[in-house]
């Protein structure tokens, strides 16, 4: 059985409120800025460490890299959890790399969970 290993990205990636951007067909989407300090997957993309800024609309991500000229959108899937204090990341360790696997919001118990 293969052993997953979860990231938490609280403290070291500093995640930090963006505001919130609108959208005339979907109302306000969630964005906030992540310092991501390793490479990681996001779907099918290989990503650099940097700083993120990670945005939902409809039934994606996009994560765009300030520092570059990096840009992933990848599908998501909503779940339900425990309402957030802070917005979070966090990765799984699959096949020895980390995977993207949940976006969590401040303030929301609305979690995007990655699709695979």
């Amino acid at each position: 059985m293969k052993k997953q290993f979860l990231l938490v990205v609280l403290g070291c990636a500093a995640v930090l409120p963006f505001g919130t951007t609108a959208s005339a067909q979907s109302g306000p989407q969630p964005s906030m800025v992540a310092q991501v300090a390793f490479d990681f997957q996001a779907g099918n993309s290989q990503l650099p460490a940097g700083t993120y800024e990670v945005t939902a609309t409809d039934n994606k991500i996009v994560l765009r890299n300030l520092n570059r000229k990096a840009v992933a959108m990848v599908g998501t899937m909503h779940a339900a959890g425990a309402t957030e204090q802070r917005n979070a990341l966090r990765f799984e360790r699959r096949n020895g790399q980390l995977r993207l696997a949940e976006v969590k919001w401040s303030g929301s118990g609305d979690h995007l969970q990655i699709a695979k």
